[in-house]
């Protein structure tokens, strides 16, 4: 690889990683700012914890929209059109003056914030060559690993300093950023446009072959679920953490960047062995071996009271190490099953990438349910919910990719 070409590799994985961190960080940047905005509204907390619930809703639908429309009118001009409406909705976000409005606009701006998670796959399956994808991948995941645990410390910071709604304002500021470099620096990858091409025709063919094919459907089972597992940790350990072991609310968010790191290693480790060819699906596996292991014993440690509330600081230091373990192999699994599991559906990647993520949000939403409906206030739940998860998911890939060599 002659030193341009490297060049231009590094510059279209910067570019990449904005496209899909930045939706993630817009929405952990504002979670600070709920107590704050509570108050200012004069509305119950409930409510301005509903902002964050209809972002989901809002993103949700832009997943099922972007990637059809991309299929017709190109990757780059959707892209554009997307992060617009993501930075006119920030605008809006700035400058209601009413709860009822700021949800609104939440609404439009997790939709417009959804184009880069849905396209950012897009764009990598257009334009990435299949055997440098979990490379690739990885190293995205890498960096984006740390977007949910550096949202939360600008955000506090802005808070702290100024006015909650000024969160805002950092966030029209990075999405003019991602946008300009998506205009000057990425290139159309979608490799053959037809507008003519009808989209509910489109829709109709791709789900048919998606619900068709059991690796597809295996692929979507492990994002949805390992990102349930996060989605599910995030609800509970507050509990686990604050409630169970005692630890102070100011030091428990702090763990937020801490679970970054395990989740970056994850994506080293990956990277790593792509390196040295180890084919994806394998990688999965091992990746599945390490969140079993480290739910595991963290299951045991919980159930026989190695971690109890009689010593929190050591229970607390045993608990962040299966954790990590966990997050760890997690990164492991999220960049091999995304770089894989559109290699079938060719030029319609985009609407593939749709109804994959759209697929793949159920099953985040079951399991974040799941763990709701199993807590009860003890420390064994969490480890319980995490151990389930990862049995599951070894037997949904022993059922679905470990005898099909077509998507390694």
């Amino acid at each position: 690889m002659d030193e341009l070409t490297a060049k231009r590799l590094t510059v279209s994985l910067f570019v990449l990683t904005l496209i899909v961190a930045l939706p993630q960080l817009s929405e952990t940047i504002y979670a600070p700012s709920l107590p704050q905005l509570a108050i200012d509204f004069a509305t119950s907390e409930s409510l301005s914890e509903y902002t964050l619930t209809i972002y989901l809703i809002g993103f949700a639908l832009g997943v099922l929209v972007w990637g059809t429309i991309s299929d017709r009118y190109g990757r780059k001009p959707c892209l554009v059109a997307g992060f617009s409406v993501y930075i006119l909705a920030c605008i809006g976000c700035y400058l209601t003056r009413s709860i009822h409005m700021l949800l609104f606009t939440r609404l439009i701006q997790a939709f417009g914030a959804s184009v880069g998670s849905v396209l950012g796959q897009a764009v990598a399956r257009d334009a990435i060559r299949p055997e440098d994808r979990g490379r690739v991948f990885s190293t995205i995941s890498m960096a984006m690993a740390f977007a949910p645990g550096i949202g939360p410390v600008i955000g506090g910071l802005t808070t702290q300093f100024f006015h909650w709604n000024r969160v805002f304002l950092v966030l029209v500021m990075l999405g003019l950023f991602t946008t300009l470099a998506i205009v000057f620096r990425l290139p159309e990858t979608h490799p053959a446009i037809d507008r003519n091409v009808n989209g509910i025709a489109i829709y109709r063919k791709c789900l048919s072959a998606m619900v068709r094919n059991p690796v597809t459907l295996g692929y979507a089972f492990m994002v949805g679920a390992v990102n349930g597992i996060i989605f599910g940790y995030y609800a509970e350990a507050p509990f686990f953490f604050i409630n169970g072991l005692s630890l102070p609310a100011a030091s428990f968010g702090l763990m937020a960047f801490f679970i970054c790191l395990p989740l970056a290693l994850g994506g080293w480790i990956s990277r790593r062995l792509h390196e040295k060819k180890l084919a994806g699906r394998r990688i999965i596996q091992w990746g599945i071996g390490l969140m079993l292991f480290g739910s595991l014993a963290f299951l045991l440690g919980t159930r026989f009271a190695w971690i109890s509330p009689v010593a929190s600081r050591l229970a607390v230091a045993q608990s962040l190490l299966w954790v990590t373990v966990v997050m760890t192999g997690i990164t492991m699994v999220i960049p091999n099953c995304l770089s894989q599991a559109l290699e079938p559906y060719g030029r319609f990647a985009g609407t593939a990438a749709s109804l994959f993520g759209f697929g793949y949000y159920l099953v985040i939403a079951a399991f974040t349910g799941m763990m709701g409906h199993m807590h009860d206030g003890t420390l064994l739940q969490l480890p319980l919910f995490i151990f389930l998860v990862s049995a599951l998911m070894l037997l949904v890939f022993r059922l679905t990719l470990s005898r099909r060599g077509q998507h390694a």
